[in-house]
């Protein structure tokens, strides 16, 4: 009891700093949207799937699903609770590593003792990626202050049930505590030399395994599945994951040194389990490829579990080093501010684009669901970013990336050229593109702009089904390149289209990699006029049923003012797709300058058949003469 009071005050100082740190932070991460509903479909009698009908494991977090299903039943908005929740695990996870480093330092004069133990809490407290996802709206809190109390119950109190108990929460939580099962499990096995203890986790293990099995025909998540492509992508991807860590988490590496150093001076049995999980759990985290979502998820664990070895370190030597008094608290202070520092910007930067792409998705949704009502029957859309799409859609959405869709995650088609692409950011490197055609969804939605960045959209413009029957289409008011939406062209529309023999494109690929470059070329001032040759190169490759080309270069000359040279390109796009409804409607305003009623008219009619909010939403008065 002494010891804890002498902690109060290092307790609510860490705490203070981190609700600080993550009501800054708070957001909300697409992938939240994605538990809630499962968690609708489960309330709604359709089982704790992404499409009823579909029985697919597209969350990774039981527990937190059964959650959000309860408070779903009770809130319509849940998702600040949710958030909450989370914060106030990550309160708990900073009052553990408090506590815990505390006796880690039980050989350290009172003084030093409290202060670094205080230091450890507001390391944890100030560094941005633990308070980004404290406050995300998923799993991550509750995860790391369950798995780090089971750990200290562990070692502080091993002949206690409680460690038994809170694993088993563990693995109601997240798949991957099976690490944590084994290492704790195995030290009690050495210990205790009894499996009473055992039974909670292991019968929590199986039980969710059967039912996995049973219900999902599959053994793990489907997630992971669509999240491993092969060991040699994965050791890549999971190193890189691994650096991205140790720059801002463990100071460029320095800080694995100081945990080595710390580990070392406390060579206690339980310095040692609690360093064998770690090392465990980072190398199963780069065999598995680290994370398609930024700010070192995985990796916090880790980074728990090896803050108080990592204070020891410092500690050492900095005595070590310079004798002088006080010298580790100021060196625990200067890792403090490096830490806190070195990502803030950055990730203030991925809550500002999560922000804005959650926001263009559930305006999109909303928009999506309106036309299905008004139509009286239900959409089915395909695209790479589901949640908040899914959630306020409610329509059947298909995952192109296979997070929630099994043909994708386990039987992916893959087209080498397009897979071989540099550049490329997105991790998610599974897609299908023949049956995500072949399913017809009535909406296919890009999320990052009319640019196809995701593996997954590139392969789209490798499929001729993909040209013949798909159009853009401009959804929601307000609509900007942050997400592109097309729509299947409507009955009326392909009866008016020419009949063509549809192409196999695979065998000419590498010219989507060259006009994705080009987009990006040309959003930048100095970079146009590349971006100009760079298209009109590729304009003399491209499939003669692809007009993409060509229109961004009609759209590119008439920004310029090159009204013959925009008419030219604009011409010979619509002459590859009569629906390509982009360069219609930059024939209609060229047609509106040449003041021309009757061309106005024609590709006026192709716009409003094709996509009727496109004139209203950007702000242009067409009188009805015109049409």
């Amino acid at each position: 009891m002494q010891a804890l009071r002498a902690l109060w005050p290092a307790v609510l100082a860490a705490g203070a700093l981190f609700l600080w740190n993550a009501v800054d932070f708070r957001y909300i991460q697409d992938d939240a949207f994605i538990t809630l509903v499962h968690a609708r479909n489960l309330l709604a009698g359709h089982g704790p799937v992404f499409n009823p009908g579909e029985t697919v494991e597209g969350y990774t977090s039981p527990a937190w699903m059964l959650l959000s299903t309860a408070l779903l039943a009770f809130t319509n908005s849940p998702l600040p609770i949710l958030q909450w929740l989370g914060i106030l695990c990550g309160l708990a996870t900073v009052g553990l590593t408090i506590v815990w480093t505390w006796h880690v330092l039980a050989d350290v004069a009172t003084s030093y003792r409290r202060v670094l133990a205080g230091g450890a809490g507001c390391l944890v407290a100030l560094t941005p990626s633990f308070a980004y996802w404290a406050g995300s709206g998923m799993e991550v809190g509750l995860f790391l202050a369950v798995t780090l109390g089971a750990i200290v119950a562990m070692l502080f109190r091993p002949s206690s049930m409680i460690w038994s108990w809170l694993t088993a929460a563990a693995i109601l939580i997240r798949p991957e505590s099976i690490l944590l099962l084994f290492v704790l499990g195995l030290w009690h096995l050495l210990r205790q030399r009894s499996v009473l203890a055992l039974l909670p986790p292991i019968l929590t293990l199986v039980a969710i395994t059967v039912w996995r099995v049973t219900y999902y025909e599959a053994w793990l998540p489907n997630t992971f599945a669509a999240k491993t492509p092969g060991i040699d992508v994965q050791l890549t991807d999971g190193l890189a994951y691994l650096l991205a860590y140790l720059e801002h988490v463990w100071i460029w590496g320095i800080g694995i040194i100081a945990v080595g150093i710390g580990a070392w001076q406390r060579r206690a049995q339980s310095s040692a389990v609690a360093i064998a999980l770690a090392a465990l759990w980072l190398m199963a985290v780069v065999v598995l490829g680290g994370d398609v979502l930024r700010h070192q998820r995985f990796l916090l664990p880790v980074f728990i579990i090896t803050t108080p070895f990592l204070v020891v370190g410092i500690h050492s030597v900095a005595q070590r080093i310079l004798r002088w008094p006080w010298t580790s608290a100021a060196a625990l202070g200067l890792a403090i501010a490096f830490v806190g520092y070195s990502e803030r910007a950055s990730i203030q930067q991925s809550i500002y684009i999560e922000g804005e792409l959650v926001s263009k998705m559930s305006r999109t949704g909303t928009t999506l669901r309106t036309i299905a009502n008004a139509q009286q029957r239900p959409l089915t859309i395909a695209a790479t970013t589901i949640g908040a799409l899914a959630w306020t859609s409610s329509a059947t959405v298909i995952d192109m990336l296979g997070l929630t869709d099994r043909t994708i995650a386990t039987q992916p088609d893959i087209i080498e050229e397009i897979s071989a692409t540099p550049g490329v950011t997105w991790k998610e490197r599974k897609y299908n593109a023949g049956y995500v055609l072949q399913r017809k969804p009535d909406f296919i939605v890009f999320s990052t702009g009319i640019k196809p960045s995701a593996y997954a959209e590139r392969a789209l413009l490798a499929e001729g089904l993909f040209a013949e029957y798909y159009q853009y289409y401009v959804p929601v008011a307000g609509s900007t390149d942050m997400q592109i939406v097309f729509r299947r062209k409507p009955n009326e529309v392909l009866k008016r289209l020419p009949t063509v023999n549809r192409q196999d494109l695979r065998n000419a690929t590498a010219w989507i990699a060259d006009y994705a470059a080009a987009l990006d070329e040309l959003r930048q001032p100095n970079t146009k006029g590349a971006a100009m040759l760079r298209l009109e190169r590729l304009a003399d490759v491209t499939p003669p049923s692809c007009s993409w080309v060509h229109q961004q270069l009609g759209d590119a000359s008439f920004d310029r003012g090159d009204v013959a040279e925009a008419t030219r390109w604009y011409t010979e796009a619509l002459r590859r797709d009569p629906c390509d409804i982009r360069s219609h409607f930059g024939m209609f305003q060229l047609a509106r300058l040449r003041k021309d009623a009757d061309a106005a008219r024609l590709h006026g009619d192709w716009v409003t058949r094709c996509n009727p909010k496109l004139f209203t939403l950007l702000g242009i008065d067409v009188p009805a003469s015109v049409y």
